[in-house]
């Protein structure tokens, strides 16, 4: 799953992807740079949880990104 911006003026769009368990943040001018990852991310609040994002939740003006066993794997 993606969900990507509209260009701002410089004609950056960001997109948000659901890529093989991973989450990506990344900025796309013609070729797309990867701007964060979850998997590479340290502040995970849980350690046991894979990394491999299934779901994400917002609640509470937070972000919540969980495992398939619905552990929270990190909340922004």
């Amino acid at each position: 799953m993606m969900l990507k911006s509209f260009p701002n003026r410089n004609n950056l769009s960001g997109y948000l992807e659901i890529k093989s368990g991973d989450l990506l943040l990344y900025g796309g001018y013609k070729t797309s740079q990867i701007y964060w990852s979850i998997t590479s991310d340290s502040r995970r609040t849980n350690a046991s949880v894979s990394g491999k994002v299934h779901s994400v939740s917002l609640a509470s003006n937070s972000w919540n990104f969980s495992d398939r066993k619905q552990g929270l794997a990190l909340a922004v």
